[in-house]
């Protein structure tokens, strides 16, 4: 199938489906909470569970392995109608209104293909991914969507959860989409991985961790973002400080080989992003670039498809001479020179993409992943969002510290593109197989029915029995009934003070 899409969190067995495995891992959760509400169309969930109850392996990354037990999740979900619009009343959370909105089931579901790809192509003999691994995607109806979100009340420990629960129940019983499926609102629930101690990279530039530590993590999120642009064509463009999550490399060792930063970096939420590469065909965000910018990308860069060979023809092949002791210091000189005007041309098409994407949707000149460039001063922003904005790279040409910043970048995506010494483990022989056991998740782009989760079905009659029993299905709750049978309001919307 051209659009079936596998990767991600792989099943310890194999079961009817990865949503089968998800609502049995949320039957037995430990508690969930919230991790963050601030995203537009986002309502974001960590689910923690008892390693003992996990179904899923991720990928341990100390012997490259999937074989590591997952012992929480992150469960991103979302409002989704035929078009975007608002809802309303906002959220308030935590003493703060989050402005709200739907968004389109194809949207939803392009955004988890994408994050899959991005994983399966980046752990691919490599054993290092840019995002965390999917686990499920599902989608549920009115009546389907208050069973789970009841499910998950029973769990909470906060009354903040319960609020933000409770909030999305209340607006699905507004909008419902019974009996017609086209109408109303969906309910869209993404299952991925999480380690618990990661956090996002805009607390962790206020919170307990070092100058060293902040400089690292900010480093790291550079080196995977030209990973991303180099490896799959792909620009993020919302990749602002709560869409980058970072945590301390503790033993600073990934299967074997010294780790050169002190912090790891995952990128979340591709929910707005653009693919340079197919762009290039059909300029559309990349038409308003210098010629000279047009030209490296058509010749130097993508003058074949992305993937692991560009990066390595690109960078990689450059550092290994510049690092080598056999090489003349004149060589090194050159070497070090062309390792640094290709990274920041690198950096000036990724923060351009991102400026264009932003400028052409949203009408506001803004680039969402500056702040860790700005972080680690190597570019200068004036007038930031407003129509003089201008972007200056800082001069590296005889100034040593900041070519340093440069070589740091690289010796990090250096080690990210080192295949481990059990590269079998992580070969695209060894995924195949997995994929052929149909135990990843398969992402249907042109059949998102087959995303549908009918939860009935799994709720057991008796509180005592698990999935594993296969309870019967259970009917339809007369409340429910009674509730979606009623006369609707013509689509008028709530009104409702804010606070």
């Amino acid at each position: 199938m051209k659009y079936l899409q596998n990767g991600g969190l792989l099943l310890t067995k194999k079961f009817p489906s990865t949503f089968y495995a998800i609502y049995e891992m949320i039957e037995k959760a430990k508690e969930i909470k919230p991790l963050y509400m601030s995203s537009l169309k986002g309502f974001v969930f960590v689910l923690n569970i008892d390693e003992n109850d996990s179904l899923f392996y991720t990928l341990d990354e100390e012997t490259a392995k999937l074989d590591k037990k997952v012992n929480s999740l992150i469960l991103k979900f979302a409002l989704t109608s035929k078009h975007v619009e608002n809802i309303e009343p906002a959220l308030n959370f935590q003493a703060y209104d989050h402005e709200k909105q739907t968004d389109r089931d194809e949207d939803v579901i392009d955004e988890v293909h994408i994050q899959q790809k991005i994983y399966l192509e980046s752990i691919q003999n490599t054993g290092k991914p840019i995002v965390p691994g999917i686990a499920d995607f599902s989608y549920f109806n009115t009546e389907n969507a208050f069973i789970i979100l009841d499910k998950l009340v029973e769990h909470c420990k906060n009354d903040e959860s319960k609020k933000v629960l409770q909030y999305l129940k209340m607006r699905l019983s507004e909008h419902p989409n019974y009996p017609n499926e086209s109408d109303g609102y969906k309910l869209s629930m993404i299952s991925m991985e999480n380690a618990s101690s990661y956090v996002q990279i805009a607390d962790a530039f206020t919170g307990n961790f070092t100058l060293e530590e902040r400089k690292h993590a900010a480093m790291s999120t550079i080196a995977q973002m030209v990973r991303l642009f180099l490896q799959t064509g792909i620009v993020h463009c919302d990749a602002h400080g709560g869409n980058i999550l970072t945590t301390r490399n503790i033993t600073h060792k990934h299967a074997g080989a010294k780790n050169p930063s002190s912090m790891d970096v995952k990128i979340i939420d591709f929910g707005r992003f653009i693919n340079v590469y197919d762009d290039l065909s059909f300029p559309f965000y990349t038409k308003k670039f210098p010629p000279q910018m047009i030209y490296y990308l058509k010749n130097m860069v993508f003058n074949k498809p992305p993937g692991e060979s560009v990066i390595v023809d690109t960078l990689l092949k450059d550092y290994e001479i510049y690092i080598n002791d056999s090489t003349t210091d004149e060589i090194k000189i050159e070497k070090k020179g062309s390792l640094i005007y290709s990274l920041k041309t690198l950096f000036i098409i990724i923060l351009n993409a991102d400026r264009s994407y932003n400028k052409k949707n949203f009408g506001v000149d803004l680039i969402q992943s500056s702040s860790v460039f700005k972080y680690l001063k190597i570019i200068h922003i004036v007038n930031e969002g407003l129509e003089d904005m201008k972007m200056q790279i800082y001069e590296t040409k005889g100034n040593e510290f900041q070519q340093n910043k440069y070589l740091d970048i690289i010796e990090i995506l250096y080690y990210l593109m080192k295949p481990p010494k059990n590269i079998d483990n992580v070969s695209k022989k060894s995924i195949d197989n997995f994929i052929g056991e149909q135990r990843f998740a398969s992402i249907q782009e042109d059949n998102p029915v087959s995303h549908k989760r009918n939860v009935q079905s799994y709720v057991s009659p008796s509180s005592d029995k698990s999935l594993t029993s296969q309870p019967p299905k259970r009917r339809m709750l007369s409340k429910f009934k009674g509730m979606f049978t009623r006369k609707r309001n013509g689509g008028k919307k709530e009104t409702r003070k804010k606070r």
